[in-house]
């Protein structure tokens, strides 16, 4: 049976077959940066590849970057420590505020007793 023997019907439902199937093709090459097709492909991987390589570049810089960063965490850790360590021995605030209060009371002391106390070392006028 030739082409021509088939009954029309069927020679349609071929054509739109292949009709739909050319459609759904230009429909999952569309996009990207190409004409919809393969053409470019190889340009295109390229550009890919070399902009993997520079990825990979930056992944290498920033884990330096990071090791950098660990070591100055960890000195900083150690500063952090130092420091702790010179606070704990500095007098409390409770303390200055108690030496103080005792050298002011003193002073007033001597202030209004000044006379009492030059007559007591014989130092009066």
């Amino acid at each position: 049976m030739t082409r021509d023997e088939y009954p029309r019907l069927v020679i349609d439902i071929e054509a739109e077959h292949a009709r739909l199937r050319d459609e759904q093709s230009a429909r999952n090459l569309k996009g990207g940066d190409g004409d919809g097709t393969s053409g470019g492909m190889e340009a295109r991987i390229a550009r890919l590849e070399a902009d993997v390589d520079y990825i990979k570049r930056d992944a290498v810089d920033i884990k330096a970057d990071v090791r950098l960063i660990r070591n100055d965490v960890a000195g900083l850790k150690v500063d952090i420590a130092r420091l702790d360590e010179r606070v704990k021995v500095l007098p409390s605030k409770g303390f200055i505020v108690s030496a103080a209060v005792t050298i002011i009371g003193l002073l007033t002391a001597i202030i209004v007793l000044a006379e009492k106390i030059r007559v007591i070392f014989g130092m009066s006028h």
